[in-house]
Formats: C-alpha cells, structure tokens, sequence
C-alpha cells in the first residue's frame, strides 16, 4: 500500500472510529485523533482479518486492552463500528498491508 492510499486508509479509520464513538470520547468533546491509540491497533490487523466476526473481535479486543472491559462495554455495542470497518477492509483489502 503506497503511502498516499495509507494515509487515506487511516483517515477513514478514524472517520469511522469518531462517528462510531464506541466510548463516548467525541460527544464529550475530544479532539479528533482522541482514537488514535486503537486506531494504531486496529489499522494493520484489521487488513489482515479473513471474516468480518474476526474484526469485530479484533476491534472489542482493542477497545478492552485500551481502556477496560467495563467501559468498552458489550461486545454486541461494537456491531455496527465492525461493519463499518470491514466495509472499509474490504475497500483496501486488494492493496499490500502496511
């Protein structure tokens, strides 16, 4: 994956990430990049996922080790931001991970 395509690979990460808002973070008024961290965890692994229920674990996985099980919540709550990312996957799936 060239780096101009990388870039916009992350961009949407974290586009999806912050609409997602999984935590809560960006309706509290975080900065944008407030994701960064899981961002980072997720963007290589992610490419790498065969199935969209192994993103998904990936992503709760990520969000666990980030902050806590607690305050990641359910698994179930990350249903949505899973779909979304796997979309996004798929749309870069054709490119060599990073």
């Amino acid at each position: 994956m060239n780096n101009a395509v990388y870039k916009q690979y992350m961009i949407e990460l974290r586009e999806a990430l912050n609409k997602s808002d999984p935590i809560g973070l960006s309706a509290s008024g975080a900065p944008n990049d407030e994701y960064g961290l899981e961002r980072s965890h997720i963007s290589g692994p992610l490419l790498r996922c065969a199935t969209l229920d192994e993103a998904w674990d990936l992503i709760y996985k990520v969000f666990c080790d980030c902050f806590d099980v607690q305050t990641a919540g359910a698994r179930e709550e990350y249903r949505l931001l899973a779909a979304d990312l796997w979309k996004l996957r798929m749309n870069y799936s054709n490119q060599k991970t990073p």
